[in-house]
């Protein structure tokens, strides 16, 4: 039973929902547009940036192509969009220097991985397990920043609630995968469960997006 959940067959089915489920939250997002907050136009910029990654990627694939150059573009596209908007959502990272140099730093890690350390035929690894490791003290600091100030309505009215909570459980996966990609690759039961268990939360996440996209959001 095992065997069938977690099999290369269940990893094609996972990639073949991925862009079904992509549906739903961009329908979401352009559904009454004019009445979006700006944090639910900033959580569907963050998911056409990820639906436009994974469509170009499927469509090189399709075509034969190498398409692992793709991510060494994406990952940083991503992670300073995302962090930018945490930004006006977390308190305490509000008009601080240190702050605004992150994503700098960030982009300088990224062409050093991809011109001096890597090819870009090649997974750029690195940059993906600091992008996921720091989307997931994103994801924290801000539940941290809700217990010290509060919300005057429900967290779930909040589209940074549904990207935090959906980032915090994918990247928590991403990480670990990429942090210990060699032993993953060495066992390929383990790198099928591996592959299968954050596929699945893909999906998940994308749920998430959504939920954050339909609420009938509060103020920002």
């Amino acid at each position: 039973m095992i065997e069938k959940i977690f099999s290369p067959e269940t990893l094609n089915v996972l990639r073949e929902l991925t862009l079904y489920f992509w549906c739903l939250p961009l329908l979401a997002g352009l559904f009454n547009w004019n009445h979006k907050t700006n944090s639910q136009k900033d959580l569907f910029f963050v998911v056409l940036i990820m639906f436009g990654n994974e469509t170009i990627a499927r469509l090189l694939f399709l075509a034969k192509q190498y398409n692992l150059w793709l991510f060494h573009i994406y990952v940083p596209i991503l992670f300073w969009y995302v962090f930018r908007f945490y930004i006006t959502q977390i308190h305490f990272l509000k008009n601080r220097p240190l702050t605004r140099w992150i994503p700098y730093l960030f982009l300088g890690i990224c062409l050093v991985e991809s011109l001096l350390l890597k090819s870009f035929l090649v997974i750029n690894s690195l940059a993906i397990q600091l992008a996921s490791i720091m989307y997931v003290i994103l994801a924290i600091s801000y539940f941290l920043d809700v217990l010290n100030h509060g919300r005057n309505t429900s967290l779930v009215k909040y589209p940074v609630f549904w990207l935090s909570i959906g980032g915090l459980i994918y990247y928590s996966s991403t990480f670990l995968l990429f942090a210990f990609y060699e032993k993953f690759i060495a066992n390929v039961n383990l790198y099928t469960i591996g592959w299968t268990i954050n596929g699945v939360l893909y999906l998940l996440l994308i749920v998430f997006f959504t939920i954050g996209l339909i609420q009938k959001p509060a103020a920002d």
